[in-house]
C-alpha cells in the first residue's frame, strides 16, 4: 500500500509540473503617435509598446511588418531602439519586415522602438500605420499578437468618409502601394524567431504518456498483490 501511495504521489508531482509550462503566453503591442495631429512637411513618430507581458521566462526577440499609406503620403525616416532593445536589429524598407532583440527578457510594459515618419505635402486624411504579422519569441515558443494600428489626422484636410475604409495590413486582402504591402520576398534572413525549449505539443503528450504510466503502475501493483 505504501508503495502505492509512493508511486502515485511522484506521477501527480510530475503532472503538475508539466502542467505548469502549459498556461498560455501571452502579450500586447500598442502603436502610439507624437503628435497624432500632424502637419504636412513635420515629423511624426510612432512609439511601439509592449505591455501585458504573460510569459515563463519573458519575451526577448520580436518580429512584425509594418504597413502604412503610400510614399506619397508619408516618408519613412528611420526606427530608433529604446529601453536597450538591440540597435543593430534588421529592417527592410522594402517589405516592412522588422526583426529586434533584447540582451534581457522583458517582463514589464516597456517601449521597444519609435518609427519616424516624415508628412509629405501629398498627405491624404486619415493616414494609417499597421504592425502586423507580429511574432515574440520567449525561448521556449513563439507568441503571436494580434496586429496594432493607430490613425493620424492631417491638419487642413477634409476628413474622409469611414465607410468601407481600407486599413492597410488588415484583413481586407486590398492590396497597396505602401511599404509592408510589397509582393517581393521577404530579404530578413530570421524567418522564425529563435526557440530553445519545448512547445506545447511536446508538454500535452507528456502529460498523457505520464498518467498512462500511472494505469499501467497502478494496475501491476495490485495485480502483484493480490499474488
Amino acid at each position: 500500500m505504501r508503495k502505492i501511495i509512493v508511486g502515485f504521489s511522484l506521477i501527480i508531482l510530475l503532472v503538475i509540473g508539466l502542467m505548469g509550462n502549459v498556461s498560455a503566453a501571452n502579450a500586447t503591442v500598442t502603436l502610439t503617435a507624437k503628435p497624432e495631429e500632424v502637419s504636412k512637411g513635420s515629423k511624426v513618430e510612432i512609439s511601439v509598446n509592449l505591455s501585458n507581458v504573460k510569459t515563463t521566462k519573458g519575451a526577448g526577440a520580436f518580429m512584425g511588418t509594418i504597413v502604412y499609406e503610400d510614399k506619397e503620403s508619408l516618408k519613412f525616416e528611420k526606427i530608433e531602439s529604446q529601453n536597450g532593445w538591440s540597435s543593430a536589429f534588421t529592417y527592410n524598407e522594402d517589405n516592412g519586415k522588422i526583426v529586434i532583440n533584447k540582451g534581457s527578457d522583458v517582463t514589464k510594459s516597456e517601449t521597444m522602438f519609435k518609427i519616424i515618419f516624415t508628412v509629405t505635402d501629398k498627405a491624404k486624411q486619415n493616414l494609417v500605420v499597421t504592425l502586423k504579422d507580429m511574432t515574440f519569441s520567449e525561448g521556449i515558443e513563439d507568441i503571436e499578437i494580434p496586429d496594432s494600428n493607430i490613425r493620424l489626422t492631417v491638419k487642413g484636410e477634409k476628413p474622409k468618409p469611414e465607410n468601407n475604409e481600407v486599413i492597410p495590413g488588415g484583413s481586407n486582402n486590398q492590396n497597396t502601394n505602401g511599404t509592408g504591402n510589397s509582393n517581393q520576398e521577404d530579404n530578413v534572413a530570421p524567418g522564425k524567431l529563435p526557440q530553445t525549449g519545448i512547445s506545447d505539443i511536446f508538454v500535452v503528450v507528456g502529460i498523457v504518456g505520464a498518467i498512462i504510466i500511472a494505469v499501467i503502475l497502478f494496475t501491476r501493483i495490485r495485480v502483484t498483490n493480490f499474488k
